[in-house]
């Protein structure tokens, strides 16, 4: 699963810089802009339902607080990319976080995974 998740937030957000701009100032416009975060809330809910999906599956206690996690720092990682681009977003950033958040989820001990592939 981080492995999927890290390329597709690689993918649509980074290599795509211009579609990981965009999400971003959408959510900076619902900020300002009751009236954008229906939009905002549909478009998370229906992510995130899959996320939770997932992560209920793989044992996670509770799927709704740790989908929340996982969204947040990947926005969080995302954002930081797209500001500062350093090196293998992918591999060396993301794909490390998700997979060290995920032994957590399931109860595992946290684990050094920055050098898993």
């Amino acid at each position: 699963m981080a492995a999927l998740m890290a390329r597709h937030s690689t993918r649509q957000m980074v290599y795509e810089r211009g579609m990981g701009i965009t999400i971003v100032e959408l959510q900076l416009a619902a900020a300002l802009y009751e009236e954008l975060r229906p939009v905002i809330r549909e478009w998370g809910r229906a992510y995130a339902q899959i996320v939770r999906k997932t992560l209920l599956a793989l044992g996670s206690a509770d799927p709704y607080a740790d989908a929340a996690l996982l969204m947040n720092t990947i926005s969080g990682l995302v954002l930081g990319q797209l500001a500062l681009p350093n090196g293998d977003f992918e591999n060396g950033n993301v794909r490390p976080t998700l997979l060290r958040l995920l032994h957590l989820i399931r109860g595992e001990p946290a684990r050094d995974v920055s050098h898993q592939a």
